[in-house]
Protein backbone atom coordinates (compact mmCIF):
# COMPACT_ATOMS: atom_id res chain seq x y z
CA UNK A 1 0.00 0.00 0.00
CA UNK A 2 1.26 3.43 -0.88
CA UNK A 3 1.22 6.05 1.81
CA UNK A 4 -0.88 9.17 1.26
CA UNK A 5 1.24 12.29 1.45
CA UNK A 6 -0.19 15.38 3.07
CA UNK A 7 0.67 18.73 1.53
CA UNK A 8 -0.48 20.81 4.47
CA UNK A 9 -2.42 20.34 7.67
CA UNK A 10 -3.77 23.04 9.95
CA UNK A 11 -6.30 23.40 12.73
CA UNK A 12 -9.79 24.26 11.56
CA UNK A 13 -12.54 23.64 14.13
CA UNK A 14 -14.11 20.99 16.30
CA UNK A 15 -16.68 19.13 14.25
CA UNK A 16 -20.14 19.07 15.81
CA UNK A 17 -22.36 17.83 13.00
CA UNK A 18 -22.12 14.03 13.19
CA UNK A 19 -24.57 11.84 15.11
CA UNK A 20 -24.00 10.68 18.64
CA UNK A 21 -20.33 10.62 19.47
CA UNK A 22 -17.70 11.97 21.80
CA UNK A 23 -14.40 13.42 20.68
CA UNK A 24 -11.46 14.85 22.58
CA UNK A 25 -9.65 16.36 19.58
CA UNK A 26 -10.41 18.94 16.96
CA UNK A 27 -10.58 17.91 13.36
CA UNK A 28 -8.09 19.53 11.00
CA UNK A 29 -8.00 20.40 7.34
CA UNK A 30 -5.57 18.81 4.94
CA UNK A 31 -4.63 19.01 1.27
CA UNK A 32 -3.40 15.68 -0.20
CA UNK A 33 -0.84 15.87 -2.99
CA UNK A 34 -2.03 12.58 -4.54
CA UNK A 35 -5.39 11.25 -5.62
CA UNK A 36 -6.79 8.44 -3.53
CA UNK A 37 -4.84 5.18 -3.68
CA UNK A 38 -6.75 1.97 -2.93
CA UNK A 39 -5.37 -1.11 -1.24
CA UNK A 40 -5.28 -4.05 -3.62
CA UNK A 41 -5.07 -7.82 -3.38
CA UNK A 42 -7.27 -10.70 -2.30
CA UNK A 43 -8.70 -11.12 1.18
CA UNK A 44 -6.45 -13.72 2.77
CA UNK A 45 -6.93 -15.42 6.13
CA UNK A 46 -3.80 -14.47 8.11
CA UNK A 47 -4.82 -15.38 11.67
CA UNK A 48 -7.23 -17.88 13.17
CA UNK A 49 -7.95 -19.54 16.49
CA UNK A 50 -11.00 -21.79 16.91
CA UNK A 51 -9.91 -22.73 20.45
CA UNK A 52 -9.58 -26.44 19.84
CA UNK A 53 -8.05 -28.63 22.49
CA UNK A 54 -8.11 -27.98 26.20
CA UNK A 55 -5.72 -25.06 26.67
CA UNK A 56 -4.84 -21.68 25.17
CA UNK A 57 -2.36 -21.69 22.26
CA UNK A 58 0.66 -19.92 23.75
CA UNK A 59 2.22 -19.57 20.30
CA UNK A 60 -0.60 -17.17 19.40
CA UNK A 61 -1.51 -15.41 22.63
CA UNK A 62 -0.21 -13.71 25.73
CA UNK A 63 -2.58 -13.89 28.70
CA UNK A 64 -1.60 -10.38 29.77
CA UNK A 65 -0.64 -7.20 27.99
CA UNK A 66 2.15 -8.08 25.57
CA UNK A 67 4.31 -5.21 26.78
CA UNK A 68 4.58 -6.92 30.18
CA UNK A 69 1.70 -5.72 32.38
CA UNK A 70 -0.94 -7.83 34.13
CA UNK A 71 -2.82 -4.75 35.30
CA UNK A 72 -4.24 -1.74 33.47
CA UNK A 73 -4.35 1.65 35.16
CA UNK A 74 -6.77 1.93 38.06
CA UNK A 75 -8.96 -0.96 36.94
CA UNK A 76 -9.74 -3.28 39.89
CA UNK A 77 -8.53 -6.56 38.37
CA UNK A 78 -5.27 -8.37 37.67
CA UNK A 79 -5.03 -10.70 34.65
CA UNK A 80 -4.00 -14.25 35.58
CA UNK A 81 -3.31 -17.38 33.51
CA UNK A 82 -5.70 -19.44 35.65
CA UNK A 83 -8.63 -17.29 34.51
CA UNK A 84 -8.09 -18.29 30.87
CA UNK A 85 -9.45 -21.70 29.90
CA UNK A 86 -10.47 -23.58 26.74
CA UNK A 87 -13.14 -26.29 26.68
CA UNK A 88 -15.10 -27.84 23.78
CA UNK A 89 -14.11 -25.15 21.31
CA UNK A 90 -14.91 -22.21 23.60
CA UNK A 91 -12.53 -19.79 25.27
CA UNK A 92 -13.54 -18.55 28.73
CA UNK A 93 -12.15 -15.41 30.35
CA UNK A 94 -13.29 -15.51 33.98
CA UNK A 95 -13.76 -12.53 36.31
CA UNK A 96 -13.84 -13.37 40.01
CA UNK A 97 -13.09 -11.98 43.44
CA UNK A 98 -9.48 -12.71 44.40
CA UNK A 99 -8.01 -9.97 46.59
CA UNK A 100 -4.26 -9.92 46.89
CA UNK A 101 -0.96 -8.26 46.12
CA UNK A 102 0.18 -8.74 42.54
CA UNK A 103 3.31 -7.87 40.61
CA UNK A 104 3.73 -6.92 36.92
CA UNK A 105 1.40 -3.96 37.47
CA UNK A 106 3.05 -1.10 35.57
CA UNK A 107 6.42 -2.16 36.91
CA UNK A 108 5.36 -2.37 40.52
CA UNK A 109 3.26 -4.41 42.97
CA UNK A 110 -0.37 -3.43 43.55
CA UNK A 111 -3.32 -4.54 45.61
CA UNK A 112 -6.20 -5.81 43.46
CA UNK A 113 -9.64 -6.94 44.58
CA UNK A 114 -10.41 -9.09 41.54
CA UNK A 115 -8.74 -11.29 38.96
CA UNK A 116 -9.77 -11.81 35.35
CA UNK A 117 -8.64 -13.17 32.00
CA UNK A 118 -7.49 -11.73 28.70
CA UNK A 119 -5.84 -12.72 25.42
CA UNK A 120 -3.37 -10.47 23.57
CA UNK A 121 -2.13 -11.66 20.17
CA UNK A 122 1.60 -12.06 19.69
CA UNK A 123 1.18 -11.09 16.03
CA UNK A 124 0.14 -7.62 14.93
CA UNK A 125 -1.43 -6.18 11.78
CA UNK A 126 -1.78 -2.95 9.83
CA UNK A 127 -5.27 -2.74 8.26
CA UNK A 128 -7.55 -5.69 7.59
CA UNK A 129 -10.77 -7.33 8.75
CA UNK A 130 -10.91 -8.62 12.32
CA UNK A 131 -13.71 -10.79 13.66
CA UNK A 132 -14.74 -12.83 16.70
CA UNK A 133 -17.84 -14.67 17.88
CA UNK A 134 -18.43 -13.62 21.49
CA UNK A 135 -20.97 -13.83 24.30
CA UNK A 136 -20.61 -10.99 26.80
CA UNK A 137 -21.60 -11.27 30.48
CA UNK A 138 -24.64 -9.66 32.06
CA UNK A 139 -24.51 -7.63 35.25
CA UNK A 140 -23.14 -4.24 36.31
CA UNK A 141 -19.65 -2.90 36.74
CA UNK A 142 -18.12 -5.12 34.03
CA UNK A 143 -16.21 -3.91 30.99
CA UNK A 144 -15.91 -6.60 28.28
CA UNK A 145 -14.10 -5.54 25.13
CA UNK A 146 -12.77 -6.75 21.78
CA UNK A 147 -10.15 -4.34 20.45
CA UNK A 148 -6.99 -3.66 18.48
CA UNK A 149 -4.05 -1.94 20.11
CA UNK A 150 -0.70 -0.62 18.89
CA UNK A 151 1.94 2.02 19.34
CA UNK A 152 0.08 4.60 17.29
CA UNK A 153 -3.56 4.00 18.05
CA UNK A 154 -6.43 1.76 19.02
CA UNK A 155 -9.68 0.48 17.53
CA UNK A 156 -12.39 -0.68 19.92
CA UNK A 157 -14.44 -3.19 17.95
CA UNK A 158 -16.89 -3.15 20.82
CA UNK A 159 -17.01 -2.21 24.48
CA UNK A 160 -19.91 -2.84 26.85
CA UNK A 161 -20.72 -1.34 30.22
CA UNK A 162 -23.80 -1.70 32.45
CA UNK A 163 -26.42 -1.83 29.68
CA UNK A 164 -25.86 -4.93 27.58
CA UNK A 165 -28.12 -3.43 24.90
CA UNK A 166 -25.64 -0.61 24.27
CA UNK A 167 -22.24 -1.16 22.66
CA UNK A 168 -19.58 1.47 22.02
CA UNK A 169 -17.19 1.68 19.05
CA UNK A 170 -14.13 3.91 19.26
CA UNK A 171 -10.94 4.90 17.48
CA UNK A 172 -7.94 6.51 19.16
CA UNK A 173 -4.73 8.09 17.90
CA UNK A 174 -1.70 9.10 19.92
CA UNK A 175 0.93 9.02 17.15
CA UNK A 176 2.83 11.78 15.35
CA UNK A 177 2.78 14.16 18.28
CA UNK A 178 -1.00 14.00 18.70
CA UNK A 179 -2.37 14.22 22.17
CA UNK A 180 -4.73 11.40 23.06
CA UNK A 181 -7.37 11.77 20.34
CA UNK A 182 -10.53 9.70 20.53
CA UNK A 183 -13.85 9.28 18.72
CA UNK A 184 -16.66 7.17 20.20
CA UNK A 185 -20.04 6.20 18.81
CA UNK A 186 -22.69 4.36 20.81
CA UNK A 187 -24.91 1.73 19.19
CA UNK A 188 -27.91 1.88 21.50
CA UNK A 189 -31.03 -0.16 22.09
CA UNK A 190 -32.95 2.16 19.75
CA UNK A 191 -31.67 0.03 16.87
CA UNK A 192 -33.25 -3.34 17.71
CA UNK A 193 -33.29 -3.81 21.48
CA UNK A 194 -30.91 -6.78 21.40
CA UNK A 195 -29.48 -7.88 24.72
CA UNK A 196 -26.01 -9.01 23.65
CA UNK A 197 -25.43 -10.98 26.86
CA UNK A 198 -28.12 -13.54 26.01
CA UNK A 199 -26.31 -15.22 23.13
CA UNK A 200 -23.23 -15.28 20.93
CA UNK A 201 -22.85 -12.53 18.33
CA UNK A 202 -20.31 -11.95 15.60
CA UNK A 203 -18.37 -8.67 15.94
CA UNK A 204 -16.34 -7.45 12.97
CA UNK A 205 -14.31 -4.39 12.13
CA UNK A 206 -13.11 -3.45 8.64
CA UNK A 207 -9.99 -1.27 8.99
CA UNK A 208 -9.21 0.44 5.70
CA UNK A 209 -6.79 3.28 4.99
CA UNK A 210 -9.79 5.59 4.52
CA UNK A 211 -12.42 4.33 6.98
CA UNK A 212 -13.16 2.05 9.92
CA UNK A 213 -16.46 0.15 9.64
CA UNK A 214 -18.13 -1.78 12.47
CA UNK A 215 -20.45 -4.78 11.96
CA UNK A 216 -22.56 -6.92 14.27
CA UNK A 217 -23.79 -10.27 12.92
CA UNK A 218 -22.81 -9.15 9.42
CA UNK A 219 -24.80 -5.90 9.50
CA UNK A 220 -23.04 -2.57 9.13
CA UNK A 221 -23.58 -0.44 12.25
CA UNK A 222 -21.27 2.53 11.91
CA UNK A 223 -18.45 4.04 9.81
CA UNK A 224 -15.80 6.52 10.88
CA UNK A 225 -13.98 8.24 8.01
CA UNK A 226 -10.48 9.63 7.80
CA UNK A 227 -11.46 12.26 5.23
CA UNK A 228 -14.54 14.50 5.04
CA UNK A 229 -15.50 17.19 2.56
CA UNK A 230 -14.73 20.76 3.58
CA UNK A 231 -18.43 21.08 4.36
CA UNK A 232 -18.21 18.16 6.79
CA UNK A 233 -19.85 15.43 4.71
CA UNK A 234 -18.42 11.93 4.95
CA UNK A 235 -17.78 9.25 2.36
CA UNK A 236 -14.35 10.27 1.02
CA UNK A 237 -12.42 7.13 0.07
CA UNK A 238 -9.64 6.09 -2.27
CA UNK A 239 -12.19 6.27 -5.10
CA UNK A 240 -12.94 9.96 -4.78
CA UNK A 241 -10.11 11.68 -2.85
CA UNK A 242 -8.71 14.35 -5.17
CA UNK A 243 -5.23 15.81 -5.03
CA UNK A 244 -4.88 19.52 -4.20
CA UNK A 245 -8.39 19.79 -2.84
CA UNK A 246 -9.02 20.76 0.74
CA UNK A 247 -10.66 18.29 3.13
CA UNK A 248 -11.40 17.86 6.81
CA UNK A 249 -9.34 15.05 8.34
CA UNK A 250 -10.02 13.11 11.56
CA UNK A 251 -7.19 13.38 14.07
CA UNK A 252 -8.65 10.38 15.92
CA UNK A 253 -8.13 7.98 13.01
CA UNK A 254 -5.55 5.31 13.95
CA UNK A 255 -1.98 5.68 12.77
CA UNK A 256 -1.37 4.51 9.21
CA UNK A 257 2.13 3.26 10.06
CA UNK A 258 1.73 1.28 13.30
CA UNK A 259 0.56 -2.32 13.52
CA UNK A 260 -1.97 -3.34 16.16
CA UNK A 261 -2.49 -6.45 18.29
CA UNK A 262 -5.81 -8.28 18.80
CA UNK A 263 -7.16 -8.18 22.36
CA UNK A 264 -10.21 -9.66 24.11
CA UNK A 265 -10.57 -9.06 27.82
CA UNK A 266 -13.06 -8.79 30.66
CA UNK A 267 -12.25 -5.85 32.91
CA UNK A 268 -14.01 -4.23 35.82
CA UNK A 269 -14.99 -0.60 35.67
CA UNK A 270 -12.99 1.81 37.80
CA UNK A 271 -14.64 2.64 41.14
CA UNK A 272 -17.36 0.03 40.61
CA UNK A 273 -18.22 -3.21 42.35
CA UNK A 274 -18.83 -5.71 39.54
CA UNK A 275 -21.89 -7.83 40.27
CA UNK A 276 -22.81 -10.62 40.26
CA UNK A 277 -19.55 -12.56 40.28
CA UNK A 278 -18.03 -14.75 39.06
CA UNK A 279 -18.77 -13.86 35.42
CA UNK A 280 -17.11 -14.79 32.13
CA UNK A 281 -16.82 -13.67 28.52
CA UNK A 282 -17.03 -16.58 26.06
CA UNK A 283 -15.35 -16.70 22.62
CA UNK A 284 -15.83 -19.29 19.87
CA UNK A 285 -13.25 -17.99 17.38
CA UNK A 286 -11.00 -15.08 16.42
CA UNK A 287 -9.98 -14.44 12.80
CA UNK A 288 -8.18 -11.82 10.76
CA UNK A 289 -7.95 -11.22 7.03
CA UNK A 290 -5.71 -8.90 5.03
CA UNK A 291 -5.51 -7.87 1.40
CA UNK A 292 -2.51 -9.67 -0.05
CA UNK A 293 -1.16 -10.29 -3.50
CA UNK A 294 -1.93 -13.77 -4.81
CA UNK A 295 1.52 -15.21 -5.37
CA UNK A 296 0.25 -18.63 -6.44
CA UNK A 297 -0.55 -17.72 -10.06
CA UNK A 298 1.51 -17.69 -13.24
CA UNK A 299 2.84 -14.24 -14.12
CA UNK A 300 4.41 -12.50 -17.09
CA UNK A 301 6.49 -9.45 -16.13
CA UNK A 302 7.15 -6.67 -18.66
CA UNK A 303 8.03 -3.98 -16.09
CA UNK A 304 9.45 -4.12 -12.59
CA UNK A 305 6.42 -3.02 -10.59
CA UNK A 306 8.11 -4.12 -7.36
CA UNK A 307 11.56 -5.08 -6.14
CA UNK A 308 10.14 -8.36 -4.82
CA UNK A 309 8.01 -10.33 -7.28
CA UNK A 310 6.56 -13.76 -6.50
CA UNK A 311 4.55 -16.19 -8.62
CA UNK A 312 3.88 -19.84 -9.35
CA UNK A 313 5.77 -19.54 -12.65
CA UNK A 314 7.26 -16.27 -13.89
CA UNK A 315 8.21 -15.14 -17.38
CA UNK A 316 10.32 -11.99 -17.59
CA UNK A 317 9.27 -10.51 -20.92
CA UNK A 318 10.31 -7.20 -22.46
CA UNK A 319 13.19 -4.77 -22.28
CA UNK A 320 13.63 -4.52 -18.53
CA UNK A 321 16.63 -2.60 -17.17
CA UNK A 322 17.75 -3.01 -13.55
CA UNK A 323 19.76 0.16 -13.02
CA UNK A 324 22.78 0.73 -10.79
CA UNK A 325 21.69 0.93 -7.15
CA UNK A 326 18.42 -0.84 -7.87
CA UNK A 327 17.69 -4.37 -6.68
CA UNK A 328 15.07 -6.92 -7.70
CA UNK A 329 14.24 -10.41 -6.50
CA UNK A 330 12.07 -12.81 -8.49
CA UNK A 331 10.84 -15.93 -6.70
CA UNK A 332 8.78 -18.70 -8.30
CA UNK A 333 7.55 -22.07 -7.11
CA UNK A 334 7.94 -23.91 -10.42
CA UNK A 335 10.10 -22.04 -12.91
CA UNK A 336 11.45 -18.72 -14.21
CA UNK A 337 11.97 -17.81 -17.90
CA UNK A 338 14.24 -14.84 -18.63
CA UNK A 339 13.65 -13.68 -22.19
CA UNK A 340 16.13 -11.54 -24.18
CA UNK A 341 15.97 -7.86 -23.31
CA UNK A 342 16.72 -8.10 -19.60
CA UNK A 343 19.65 -5.82 -18.77
CA UNK A 344 21.31 -5.75 -15.36
CA UNK A 345 23.63 -2.77 -15.07
CA UNK A 346 26.82 -2.67 -13.04
CA UNK A 347 26.02 -1.98 -9.40
CA UNK A 348 22.52 -3.42 -9.65
CA UNK A 349 21.25 -6.38 -7.68
CA UNK A 350 19.20 -9.13 -9.29
CA UNK A 351 18.15 -12.49 -7.84
CA UNK A 352 16.06 -15.18 -9.52
CA UNK A 353 15.27 -18.14 -7.28
CA UNK A 354 13.01 -21.18 -7.04
CA UNK A 355 11.14 -21.84 -3.79
CA UNK A 356 9.13 -25.09 -4.01
CA UNK A 357 7.33 -24.19 -0.76
CA UNK A 358 6.18 -20.76 -1.92
CA UNK A 359 2.50 -21.64 -2.17
CA UNK A 360 2.18 -23.74 0.96
CA UNK A 361 -0.51 -22.08 3.01
CA UNK A 362 -0.14 -21.34 6.74
CA UNK A 363 -1.29 -24.03 9.13
CA UNK A 364 -4.88 -23.06 9.79
CA UNK A 365 -7.72 -25.33 10.81
CA UNK A 366 -9.95 -23.86 8.12
CA UNK A 367 -7.32 -23.54 5.39
CA UNK A 368 -9.28 -25.81 3.09
CA UNK A 369 -12.62 -24.22 3.93
CA UNK A 370 -11.34 -20.64 3.59
CA UNK A 371 -13.81 -18.94 5.94
CA UNK A 372 -14.80 -15.46 4.89
CA UNK A 373 -15.68 -12.48 7.05
CA UNK A 374 -19.34 -12.40 8.07
CA UNK A 375 -19.96 -8.96 6.65
CA UNK A 376 -21.92 -7.54 3.76
CA UNK A 377 -19.25 -6.21 1.39
CA UNK A 378 -21.95 -4.66 -0.77
CA UNK A 379 -22.67 -2.16 2.00
CA UNK A 380 -19.06 -0.99 1.94
CA UNK A 381 -18.97 -0.97 -1.86
CA UNK A 382 -22.04 1.25 -1.96
CA UNK A 383 -20.44 3.64 0.52
CA UNK A 384 -17.26 3.79 -1.53
CA UNK A 385 -19.22 4.48 -4.69
CA UNK A 386 -21.22 7.28 -3.06
CA UNK A 387 -18.83 9.87 -4.45
CA UNK A 388 -18.90 13.39 -3.11
CA UNK A 389 -17.63 14.74 -6.42
CA UNK A 390 -20.74 16.90 -6.67
CA UNK A 391 -19.20 18.97 -3.91
CA UNK A 392 -16.03 19.39 -5.96
CA UNK A 393 -17.54 20.40 -9.29
CA UNK A 394 -15.87 19.38 -12.54
CA UNK A 395 -17.26 22.54 -14.12
CA UNK A 396 -15.02 24.69 -11.97
CA UNK A 397 -16.21 28.32 -12.03
CA UNK A 398 -12.80 29.61 -10.84
CA UNK A 399 -10.64 31.23 -13.54
CA UNK A 400 -7.23 32.56 -12.48
CA UNK A 401 -4.91 34.74 -14.60
CA UNK A 402 -2.07 35.28 -14.89
CA UNK A 403 -0.98 31.95 -13.43
CA UNK A 404 1.85 31.85 -12.37
CA UNK A 405 1.46 35.30 -10.86
CA UNK A 406 4.09 37.88 -9.89
CA UNK A 407 2.01 40.56 -8.16
CA UNK A 408 -1.68 41.11 -8.89
CA UNK A 409 -3.86 38.19 -9.83
CA UNK A 410 -7.34 38.24 -11.35
CA UNK A 411 -9.75 35.65 -9.98
CA UNK A 412 -13.04 35.27 -11.84
CA UNK A 413 -15.57 33.00 -10.17
CA UNK A 414 -18.92 33.24 -11.96
CA UNK A 415 -20.54 32.47 -8.62
CA UNK A 416 -20.99 34.48 -5.45
CA UNK A 417 -19.70 33.08 -2.20
CA UNK A 418 -16.69 33.12 0.09
CA UNK A 419 -13.26 32.95 -1.52
CA UNK A 420 -10.08 32.15 0.39
CA UNK A 421 -6.40 31.50 -0.35
CA UNK A 422 -4.30 29.00 1.63
CA UNK A 423 -0.49 28.86 1.54
CA UNK A 424 1.77 25.80 1.63
CA UNK A 425 1.88 25.76 5.43
CA UNK A 426 -1.90 25.57 5.67
CA UNK A 427 -2.27 29.21 6.73
CA UNK A 428 -5.26 31.11 5.36
CA UNK A 429 -3.74 34.28 3.87
CA UNK A 430 -6.87 35.68 2.27
CA UNK A 431 -10.58 35.37 3.02
CA UNK A 432 -13.36 37.49 1.52
CA UNK A 433 -17.10 37.31 0.91
CA UNK A 434 -17.58 38.27 -2.72
CA UNK A 435 -20.18 40.66 -4.00
CA UNK A 436 -18.94 40.69 -7.56
CA UNK A 437 -17.65 38.23 -10.15
CA UNK A 438 -14.13 39.64 -10.67
CA UNK A 439 -11.64 39.83 -7.81
CA UNK A 440 -8.22 41.47 -8.10
CA UNK A 441 -5.89 40.34 -5.33
CA UNK A 442 -2.40 41.70 -4.74
CA UNK A 443 -0.08 38.75 -4.11
CA UNK A 444 3.07 40.80 -4.53
CA UNK A 445 4.08 40.37 -0.89
CA UNK A 446 3.30 36.65 -0.79
CA UNK A 447 6.16 34.16 -0.66
CA UNK A 448 6.97 32.08 -3.72
CA UNK A 449 5.23 28.73 -3.93
CA UNK A 450 1.93 26.96 -4.40
CA UNK A 451 -1.36 28.37 -3.11
CA UNK A 452 -4.86 26.90 -3.08
CA UNK A 453 -7.79 29.14 -4.02
CA UNK A 454 -11.09 27.91 -2.56
CA UNK A 455 -14.62 29.07 -3.31
CA UNK A 456 -17.58 28.02 -1.14
CA UNK A 457 -20.82 28.78 -2.96
CA UNK A 458 -24.31 27.28 -2.75
CA UNK A 459 -23.14 24.48 -0.43
CA UNK A 460 -20.49 23.41 -2.92
CA UNK A 461 -16.72 23.70 -2.80
CA UNK A 462 -14.46 24.60 -5.71
CA UNK A 463 -10.67 24.73 -5.61
CA UNK A 464 -7.92 25.79 -7.96
CA UNK A 465 -4.12 26.08 -7.72
CA UNK A 466 -2.09 29.24 -8.31
CA UNK A 467 1.70 29.57 -8.41
CA UNK A 468 3.39 32.66 -6.98
CA UNK A 469 6.71 33.51 -8.66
Amino acid sequence: MKKISIFSVYLLFELTIYGQYQTTCNYSTAIPVNDGQCMTGDWTLVFEDDFDGNQIDNDKWYTYFGYGDKCHGDEPQVYLDNNVSVNNGVLSLLFKEQPGSYDMCSGTTKQKQYSSGMIYSKSSYLHGIFEAEIKIPSGTGFWPAFWLYGGGGEIDIFESYDDQKVLSYSVHNWANGHKYCTYTNDHGSSYDGTDYSLDYHTYTVYWDTYFVAWYIDGNLKHVHWLWYTILGQDGITCDNLLAYHEYIVSNSFPSQQDQEHIIINLAGQVNHNPSPIPKEILVKYVRAWQLQENVCVDKTISTLTSNDIKGKSITVDGNIIVTSGQSATITAENGIILKPGLEIQSGAGFVAEINPNLCIQPTLKSANILPKPKINFEQIDSLRKASKSNLLENNNPILIYPNPVTDKVNIYTGKKGVISITDATGKCVYNYKMNCDMNIIDMGSYKQGLYIVRLVSDDKVYTEKVIKN
